[in-house]
């Protein structure tokens, strides 16, 4: 399919961060006439508690102790 010209240029000459814009815009338009939203937006803050969340755990199970006996990542058990 192809689009026309001046759909194409304008649309390569938008900011990325346009595009959340515009969802908010039209998202608060759905709001005004009573529609239920199309897209949820996840806030900033909530992304980056969960990268910091993830991370915590990660450098928690870096610094585990491994014990004699248990099962490895693939499954299989250490010899010892």
């Amino acid at each position: 399919m192809r689009r026309s010209g001046t759909r194409l240029k304008s649309a390569e000459l938008e900011d990325p961060d346009d595009v959340y814009i515009n969802v908010e815009r039209r998202e608060e338009e759905r709001r005004k006439r009573g529609l239920p939203p199309r897209v949820g937006i996840i806030p900033r803050s909530v992304v980056a508690a969960e990268e910091d969340r993830v991370e915590a755990e990660s450098e928690q199970r870096k610094d585990a102790p491994r014990k004699a006996g248990t099962e490895t990542r693939l499954g299989r058990k250490t010899r010892r």
